[in-house]
């Protein structure tokens, strides 16, 4: 998922030098330039057991020039797995 990201993101015109340094620094400036360039948000939330735990996460694309939910997917894995498969669905909302 990593090298598919990373190739749409340059067709889209996003660069940094993070995708070297630090992937989790590199989806954090990605989801910076989205929210600055293209007004499209990611969100995160965990849900959270009665006992404390993160049971899973939920996330949501929206695409405020639209004014519209674009997707939203909940995961019982990580957040990163997460955080990547909302930028690439946020991404695919950019029109060349």
């Amino acid at each position: 998922m990593k090298e598919k990201l990373l190739q749409l993101a340059n067709e889209k015109g996003y660069f940094s030098n993070f995708y070297n340094v630090e992937y989790y620094l590199w989806l954090c400036s990605l989801q910076n330039w989205l929210r600055n360039n293209h007004n499209i948000h990611i969100f995160i939330q965990p849900h959270v057991a009665a006992h404390g735990n993160v049971m899973s996460f939920y996330g949501r694309v929206w695409n405020f020039n639209q004014r519209w939910l674009a997707s939203s997917f909940e995961f019982n894995d990580d957040y990163t797995i997460l955080f990547e498969a909302l930028c690439f669905e946020a991404l695919n909302l950019i029109k060349n």
